[in-house]
Formats: structure tokens, sequence, C-alpha cells
């Protein structure tokens, strides 16, 4: 599979690449050093592409259900339903 370059944004690479799966075991999740912060809010990076730049949702849903939270078209959602 390849991911063109010009599809990346400064945001974390391992997000855009992997999924919000990548997040799972990520020592700067909830921290301010996080560069995903805004990818999993709308699922997309700064350059408006979908986030993974492959196709895994359902490894993007079970990361959701993870960390308590849930997919609501593209979007997560964490917290109170």
């Amino acid at each position: 599979m390849k991911i063109r370059q010009k599809n990346l944004s400064s945001e974390c690479w391992m997000v855009q690449i992997q999924g919000l799966g990548a997040c799972k075991n990520c020592p700067y999740r909830g921290t301010t050093e996080c560069g995903g912060k805004n990818i999993l809010k709308t699922m997309k990076n700064i350059k408006g592409r979908r986030v993974p730049l492959r196709d895994i949702e359902k490894e993007n849903i079970q990361f959701a259900k993870d960390i308590g939270g849930w997919v609501v078209g593209k979007k997560l959602k964490i917290g109170r339903r």
C-alpha cells in the first residue's frame, strides 16, 4: 500500500497512516505533546484528508470503544452520550 506524502500533514503521522489504533499505546495521548488532537475530533488531517489514509474503519471503531467513546458518522465522540 502506498501513502502519498502530499496527503500527509504535519500532524501525527502514525494516526494518519495507522488510524486511531495508533493512539492506543502512545505515550503522548492526552498530553500537550499529542500531535493528533484535531484528528481525533474530526477524523481528518488539516489538509482535509480522511484519516487513516488507508481504510481501516473497523479498527477506528474498536479504538473508540476501548477508550469509552463511539463514532458518529466520521467523528470520534468521547464522554457522555
